[in-house]
């Protein structure tokens, strides 16, 4: 199909815009807008302006007080734009429609967000000073959209691209030097670079590419090319006419075509004058030729016009396989040579069993056989017959020369050139030599002709993974089955050159392939589970034991093969990804046949037995990266283990990739990660994930997530009960309750970050007091208000790596071999101690540091060393002490799995509850990182409490996580007092307590009461954790406080009782004192406003009872 074709039809309807109801109109561009809230940018009416300049389509709109969501640009939107000459499309926009932007002429760059998934055709045909073009990572099927972009120079595909399919996207961009395509591409659809005629080079970098359309490169400037293995189909016209000139300038000289090509048009290489190399690669089925008429199958080799005077270029042929028509499969080999040719070396090899019949050509100067079979000769004239080089097998001239057809070859009497030999092998009577799988022998050429210089040998492997030559050491080594060749040739002489063949099977094939815990055929493994899924090959010493694996249903499972250093340690892993049942095959990679398949049975996991999240500790995981997204454990108080409890509350979902930190605060579960879902989860955007997780800490019920915080997730504290701070790798984001969910403010805390994944990156952040302190690294510790939210300062310090709260409500900073305690009331450096360990939060790729500090003691912990890997000894300051030199823990040298020595993974962590410290081992690299262990250490002593090892996984255990166990509790819950009694100030500081938290931070506030008892009688307030009670009245009352810990909040009911002191009850002492008025209730009344009345009167140690009148 060519779409130049289509592009008049369609511009001839573009142009008729019609006027829909009326829409709106936002800075300059106009919109059409639904009843959900979604807009589209659409074309201005006749009497509208058009856009001009540099035009920014943003992802959303506020039109009348009411937000719209923009998600794409209608049909014609800006066609016709000659006066935009900046565009700027905004993350978020999924659409752009057809002729979009067409001719828009101003344009010089185009990129895209990764949001867009849709194009339509022509949508910037013709925006003729183009230069660049970012290509749209979420576009997978690419119609003709850049067409006749003649100034287009530079096309980058970001790695990220997903584009699957080009048709006719670069049409006519005729100034285009070189193109890379992307390995997604399956697909390059007709015309997709026809008319490119500066297109020089190509490159297909691991590609999958499948099928070359009609006309796809017509009209290009290559020399040479080389179309990769995986191309199946090539189509009319595909390569024709290099350099874009149908008479002259031919330049393609050669073209390589690979072992998978299946079919290939007659005319593909049409007007191709030049070309004189062509190697059609060995396969085991004939190459297809399609054509509509068996007499055009001739016109194959170059399509001159006049078959009977034109002579085809073609000097050098490599032919691999036979030639047959796609409509019968008529052998068609002849007919393709028949042609008038300038053949002159001819080579033979794969699976031809005749050689084409070569009458019309004459200079042909050099035969080379690399068959295994011998096959039939073709007609060669007399001429050739005699002054031809015929090159075969070494060991194998005898049987050519007894074989009609080739025993009229002069040259096969009287051998010439290089003969190659194996010294441990004898070959065949053809001289193939039988090779096993994944065998080495040292490799011989014997030059026949000593009087033949003979320097400088170049070798080439015929097929590579079959039968492979190393230069260094002068040995053929065997790989796969199949046949296969060595060809030699001297860069001097061309007549001196020699060639081996083998044909290259198991000697000792595979007979037999189980796998344990296959029962009947089935397979039962319990979902988002992994077990090792490494076979037993039979017999042990086969030539090849290799395999591959076959999954029916990809969706459901993945194998990965995780390799050691040490061979017998290589594992095959299955991780389930899905609920359900599918075929398994492994196949013996040996070529034998032999196979194994059973049934795959993934089941679901227990998901009733109730948990008490509050009775334990979790552990979050990292997860392996490339392969699953993060999930964490729970370890009960009785050392209970149960593995990935997120997803067994909420099945099916996980938190986002490399999930690194976590925290339990007003009763959540916050999670952070480094991205929002791991790319090799086969569950995908179905498993939830997100850089931020929300749940509820009892439960683990989900409650939020978020995907974009402003960069890689990295740390979170709580600073009120309804608000989070979240640090990423840029800056501080803000998250708060709205609700029964949470929500992002729009823009980082100002005056902080400004970072990367990488550098300057923001890390470990805690609450204390008004503040919280975050660190950034090389930059320090900086403070913010967390009433207002707003940055403070920052304390410098490029060292800074980590920071907690102690138990005695001061905030530590850790940097490096230093400590610095900060009064968190004053946000000011009261003291710096040195250590005698180094501590680092491995910034390179950013873990919580191992730094940290209990709750109800006042004690720090650390671990020297990074944490991704640290030394094992944690060390413990009792702050009433001195520094220590000697670890409170040491791991040692722990034996692992095969040998090898565990080595600490992840951070540490402290459990108030228990006094116990907690750390997680591994003993890595690769297959090894499977073997995890979890420690438990007394607090105190040092003492190892437990240990045990956790179900091989590739957890990369992050950090542990303590849950809130504990409310706060009051010891008070009654004040007495009498009527007449000055204002009373009672401190709660030593009578509320947190079980699991620092007390200095429990906020108290005063809870109004629903009537107005307490009111009557006094009144009440609170500053800080100070109570003052004055009486009114007598009476009693209940005062209600709120209690604020760790975002926990809790009610605490207090009894007030003030006792009536009457006229009776009025003591008399003997002591002088100012004169005060009691009313005969008891109550004290001002003396300066006394209304008329019965009072009572004191003054000293006399008490008299007056009448005021």
């Amino acid at each position: 199909m060519n779409y130049k074709s289509l592009l008049i039809g369609a511009l001839g309807c573009f142009i008729a815009l019609t006027a829909n109801a009326r829409d709106i109109e936002v800075d300059g561009l106009y919109y059409s807008t639904k009843s959900d809230g979604t807009a589209t940018v659409r074309a201005p009416l006749s009497s509208e302006t058009k856009p001009s300049g540099d035009i920014v389509i943003p992802a959303s709109i506020t039109y009348d007080g009411k937000d719209y969501k923009v998600t794409g640009i209608d049909d014609n939107a800006f066609a016709y734009g000659y006066q935009i000459t900046g565009l700027e499309i905004e993350e978020g926009i999924e659409t752009i429609g057809k002729n979009a932007f067409f001719n828009c002429s101003g344009l010089t760059e185009l990129s895209f967000p990764a949001s867009v998934t849709e194009i339509g055709d022509y949508a910037f045909n013709s925006c003729t000073k183009v230069t660049y073009i970012d290509f749209p990572t979420g576009l997978k099927v690419a119609g003709p959209i850049f067409q006749s972009c003649i100034n287009l120079t530079n096309v980058r595909f970001n790695w990220k691209c997903v584009v699957t399919e080009l048709n006719g996207t670069f049409q006519d961009c005729r100034v285009l030097p070189r193109i890379s395509i992307p390995s997604t591409v399956v697909s390059i659809g007709d015309n997709t670079f026809d008319g490119c005629k500066s297109l020089a080079e190509v490159s297909f970098s691991g590609s999958n590419l499948k099928t070359i359309g009609d006309w796809a490169f017509n009209g290009n400037k290559f020399t040479t090319l080389e179309i990769p293995e995986g191309v199946e189909e090539i189509g009319d016209m595909a390569l024709g006419a290099m350099n874009g000139d149908w008479n002259t300038n031919k330049t393609m000289t050669s073209v390589i075509l690979p072992s998978t090509l299946k079919k290939i048009a007659y005319n593909a290489f049409n007007n191709c004058g030049a070309l004189t190399d062509l190697t059609i690669k060995p396969a085991d089925e004939p190459l297809k030729i399609v054509s509509f008429s068996d007499y055009y199958v001739k016109m194959f080799l170059s399509c001159p016009e006049d078959l009977s005077s034109t002579t085809c270029p073609l000097k050098t042929l490599v032919l691999g396989r036979q030639l047959v028509t796609e409509s019968s499969g008529t052998d068609i080999t002849d007919d393709v040579f028949s042609v008038k040719s300038a053949l002159e070396d001819l080579f033979f090899c794969g699976s031809v069993t005749k050689t084409p019949n070569i009458s019309n050509a004459s200079n042909v100067k050099y035969i080379t056989v690399a068959t295994t079979a011998i096959p039939t000769a073709g007609n060669f004239n007399d001429g050739i017959k005699a002054t031809a080089l015929v090159t075969v097998p070494a060991g194998g001239r005898e049987a050519y020369s007894a074989v009609d057809g080739w025993k009229d070859f002069t040259s096969l009497a009287n051998p010439s050139g290089v003969e190659l030999s194996i010294a441990d092998l004898t070959p065949d009577a053809n001289g193939v030599y039988a090779i096993g799988l994944k065998k080495s022998y040292a490799l011989t050429a014997t030059i026949n002709d000593e009087d033949t210089s003979a320097k400088n040998l170049t070798y080439t492997a015929g097929v590579s993974s079959v039968l492979n030559y190393n230069t260094y050491n002068g040995k053929v080594s065997s790989g796969t089955k199949g046949d296969a060749y060595i060809y030699v040739e001297s860069s001097e002489n061309p007549a001196v050159r020699g060639v081996l063949v083998a044909k290259v099977a198991p000697i000792k094939p595979v007979t037999s392939i189980t796998l344990d815990g296959v029962v009947d055929g089935v397979l039962r493994v319990p979902y988002n589970s992994m077990i090792a899924a490494n076979p037993v090959i039979e017999p042990a010493d086969a030539d090849l034991t290799d395999f591959t694996i076959s999954i029916e249903d990809p969706t459901m499972c993945t194998i990965y093969a995780a390799k050691a250093f040490n061979p017998t340690r290589n594992f095959y892993e299955l991780t389930t990804f899905k609920l359900g049942e599918t075929n398994v095959t492994y196949t013996a990679a040996d070529g034998s046949g032999t196979q194994l398949t059973f049934k795959l049975v993934v089941e679901d996991r227990d998901r009733e037995t109730p948990i008490d999240y509050t009775k334990g500790m979790f552990w979050l995981n990292e997860e392996w990266f490339g392969h699953c997204s993060g999930s964490i454990n729970f370890v009960g108080d009785d050392y209970t283990f149960t593995g990935k409890v997120y997803e067994r509350e909420n099945p099916f979902q996980a938190f986002g990739a490399t999930s690194q930190f976590a925290t339990v605060y007003a009763d959540r579960l916050v999670v952070m990660s480094k991205q929002p879902r791991d790319g090799g989860d086969l569950r995908g955007t179905e498993a939830g994930g997100g850089r931020v997780v929300i749940a509820d800490a009892k439960t683990l019920k989900k409650i939020a997530a978020f995907d974009e915080i402003g960069g890689d997730g990295r740390a979170a504290c709580g600073v009120a009960p309804d608000k989070f701070y979240l640090t990423h790798a840029s800056g501080v984001r803000v998250c708060r309750a709205q609700g029964d969910t949470y929500v992002l403010d729009a823009a980082d805390i100002a005056g902080i970050g400004g970072g990367s994944a990488y550098a300057n990156q923001m890390g470990d952040i805690v609450a204390a007091g008004n503040y919280a302190f975050a660190v950034q690294q090389g930059t320090g510790l900086h403070v913010i208000d967390t009433a207002t939210d707003t940055y403070i300062k920052t304390f410098e310090n490029a060292k800074a790596q980590g920071v907690v709260l102690a138990a005695d409500g001061n905030v530590w900073m850790m940097a490096t071999k230093k400590l610095y305690c900060i009064n968190p009331k004053t946000a000011e450096i009261t003291k710096e101690v040195d250590i005698n360990q180094s501590v680092a939060c491995q910034w390179g790729s950013w873990r919580h540091t191992n730094f940290l500090a209990a709750k109800k003691k006042n004690v720090l912990y650390w671990m020297d060393g990074a944490a991704w890997s640290g030394s094992g000894n944690i060390y413990a300051w009792d702050m009433t002490g001195d520094v220590p030199t000697e670890p409170l823990f040491t791991l040692g040298k722990r034996e692992g799995m095969n040998g090898n020595t565990q080595s600490q993974y992840g951070t540490i962590g402290y459990d108030d509850a228990n006094d116990r410290l907690m750390l997680a081992t591994t003993h890595g690299a690769s297959s090894n990182y499977r073997y995890n262990w979890y420690y438990f250490v007394d607090g105190s002593t040092g003492e190892e409490l437990k240990s045990f090892a956790l179900t091989p996984y590739y957890w990369f255990p992050a950090m542990p996580v303590n849950p809130d166990r504990a409310e706060v509790v009051s010891d008070i819950d009654k004040i007495d007092l009498d009527n007449y009694n000055d204002p009373k100030t009672v401190d709660l500081t030593d009578h509320f307590t947190d079980a699991d938290d620092v007390d200095s931070e429990i906020s108290l506030s005063i809870v109004p009461a629903n009537d107005t008892q307490l009111e009557d009688i006094a009144d009440v307030t609170i500053e800080g954790k100070q109570l003052t009670i004055t009486p009114k009245s007598f009476g009693d009352a209940t005062l209600r406080l709120r209690s604020v810990s760790r975002g926990h909040v809790a009610y605490h009911d207090i009894a007030i009782k003030i006792a009536k002191v009457g006229v009776d009850d009025v003591a008399v002492d003997t002591n002088d004192s100012a004169v005060e008025y009691f009313n005969l209730q008891g109550v004290r009344v001002d003396a300066d406003n006394l209304t008329p009345g019965i009072y009572v009167r004191r003054q000293g140690n006399k008490a008299v009872k007056v009448i005021i009148k």
